[in-house]
């Protein structure tokens, strides 16, 4: 009878900590913000040529050999932001 009882208290203990453990659920709202990768490839070498110290040389866009360029690929509507360096 003691064996039966002590049998019983120990399958009562094992089966009680699932019973009566608590669940937790919760839900949140997670946001993003998805970027779009932009490409940016050189061109053309910006080259001036021959220069003297203190005259001013420009080059138009429509020289064959002098104006640097390059070329912007990317989804339609994205943020482009240019940084000039001096």
């Amino acid at each position: 009878m003691r064996n039966r009882l002590l049998l019983a208290l120990a399958a009562t203990a094992l089966a009680l900590p699932g019973a009566l453990s608590a669940q937790n659920n919760a839900q949140i709202t997670a946001t993003a913000t998805v970027l779009t990768p932009i490409t940016v490839a050189a061109g053309n070498n910006l080259d001036f040529g021959t220069v003297f110290p203190g005259v001013n040389k420009s080059i138009a866009p429509a020289d064959a050999t002098g104006p640097g360029s390059w070329g912007v690929t990317g989804n339609p509507s994205s943020e482009v932001i240019g940084v000039r360096s001096s």
